[in-house]
């Protein structure tokens, strides 16, 4: 005489991990595989089976993103960017061009460059001011700029040990101290304090072909790649 199956095991739905002869049996989120005798063929939890493929789609999420922004990172600074404008506060920036000799392309444009030195280094437009020398650093996708606190200190402190030698050269009794008030210290006067407000909050970078947007909280930054070596070698 055939057994008669117990009606609260039944048959293993479509799609089961359930092996034949076994039948599912749920309990709370997870599904348990039982024979027709009660025995567990195997244990499968469907949570655990949803949280780990959730958990691969995060981290492979994760990894496109920081793939994007270090390709980005890269990008900015294998090459030259030439500032084409940009905004604080919704007000357009009128960058100034760097003092000193300059060369002028065809059209007789001075060029505004920027560029992020695989050092870490970086020479900031000036806005109403001098050029700034700066430090660049990437978290990511995320650029952040700041002065160069160390260069300035450098520079001062060359100037000073100057002025004392230039002193001493003209005064071979070493009795006159000489005065290093004047000697320019802009960290110290924050002279750069405003034109830093510019800079001074994290940069996302996009770049699309040779087109660079930098964007802040308060400003936008844009540039184009710099082709002047390309044209040089055009033909050859």
């Amino acid at each position: 005489m055939e057994q008669k199956r117990d009606s609260s095991l039944g048959s293993p739905p479509p799609h089961s991990f359930a092996p034949q002869g076994c039948a599912r049996k749920e309990a709370g989120s997870g599904v348990a595989l039982y024979s027709s005798h009660g025995i567990p063929c195997c244990g499968v939890s469907l949570r655990s089976v949803t949280r780990s493929a959730a958990s691969r789609a995060v981290v492979a999420f994760t990894v496109c993103l920081a793939f994007v922004g270090c390709s980005h990172i890269n990008e900015l600074k294998s090459r030259s960017w030439i500032v084409t404008g940009g905004e604080y506060l919704n007000e357009p920036i009128a960058f100034d061009a760097p003092p000193g000799f300059q060369i002028a392309d065809m059209n007789g444009n001075v060029h505004i460059y920027l560029d992020f030195h695989e050092s870490g280094s970086i020479v900031l437009p000036g806005v109403q001011s001098d050029p700034l020398y700066g430090r660049w650093r990437a978290e990511g996708n995320i650029v952040t700029l700041a002065l160069d606190s160390a260069k300035y200190e450098h520079i001062r402190s060359s100037t000073v040990l100057s002025v004392r030698f230039n002193s001493a050269m003209a005064d071979s009794t070493f009795t006159t101290e000489p005065d290093t008030s004047g000697v320019d210290d802009p960290i110290a006067t924050g002279r750069y304090n405003e034109v830093m407000k510019v800079y001074r909050n994290p940069f996302t970078v996009d770049i699309d072909d040779d087109k660079l947007v930098m964007r802040s909280s308060t400003t936008t930054i844009r540039a184009t790649m710099d082709h002047t070596v390309d044209k040089l070698f055009e033909g050859l």
